[in-house]
């Protein structure tokens, strides 16, 4: 019975994280697209919007962020 569980949640975990690793992807590519396409100011604001949301996870994980 433990076994099942442990299979069914291993499976859920990798299903969560395989959906956002693509969403994520996704996500960056049109944001990436959008800036190389645009470029001038929407390339700034959206560069320094990408630096706020990574200083904002840098300073939620309490000084520890994977780049």
């Amino acid at each position: 019975m433990a076994e099942r569980q442990l299979v069914g949640g291993r499976c859920a975990s990798i299903i969560v994280a395989l959906c956002a690793t693509a969403f994520v992807v996704v996500l960056g590519g049109l944001v990436g697209m959008a800036a190389g396409f645009y470029g001038g100011w929407v390339d700034s604001v959206l560069s320094r919007f990408t630096d706020i949301f990574c200083s904002a996870n840098c300073c939620a994980s309490g000084g520890w962020a994977w780049y």
